[in-house]
């Protein structure tokens, strides 16, 4: 079961990076338009400002959290974990893990709650052409967090059952997988 629900968290928090990674794209083709058409028409394209702030940074911001880690992209120090025994080693993994849940549940609290009140209010920007509704982008930060909360738990979970292993940083995998560094 445990295999299962991580397989399905790692392919959600896979589809959540690829959606940040075409929301990267969408931004660089949008600000290199709105650049050409004040190059060739004299004029911005409206609301790219905003669009830009509001929709595209807190996506690429936040969706991308869970894969980060899924796949050893936070930075590691091992200045301590480095001379830990195994033991030692999963029970610090594990208080680690216990103090990311509880951040990124206050933070997913935050977002939703944030991201509530301003749909409720029907939260808008002013732009050139008129207002634009923000609310929508708000959610990217409450839901981002939640499945971060949802991964850390099942790290956590998979630690204390003892079916999963201490995260190893990427570098070090590759290190190993060469038989060691010289």
């Amino acid at each position: 079961m445990y295999l299962t629900l991580k397989a399905g968290l790692d392919r959600l928090a896979g589809a959540l990076y690829w959606l940040a990674m075409i929301a990267m794209l969408a931004m660089a083709l949008h600000v290199f338009a709105s650049v050409a058409a004040r190059a060739v028409i004299g004029r911005d394209l409206s609301g790219t400002l905003e669009i830009t702030a509001y929709y595209y940074m807190p996506f690429l911001t936040f969706a991308a959290l869970p894969y980060l880690d899924t796949y050893g992209g936070h930075i590691r120090a091992d200045l301590i974990s480095g001379v830990l025994k195994p033991r030692a080693l999963r029970f610090l993994e594990m208080v680690i893990l216990l103090a990311m849940v509880a951040f990124f549940t206050a933070l997913a609290y935050y977002g939703i709650d944030v991201a509530y009140d301003r749909m409720m209010s029907s939260e808008v920007a002013r732009s050139a052409n008129g207002f634009m509704p923000i609310w929508p982008g708000r959610w990217v930060l409450g839901i981002a967090a939640a499945v971060t909360v949802i991964h850390y738990l099942l790290r956590f979970i998979g630690l204390a059952l003892g079916v999963a292993d201490v995260a190893i940083p990427p570098e070090k995998a590759v290190d190993d997988a060469a038989g060691g560094t010289p």
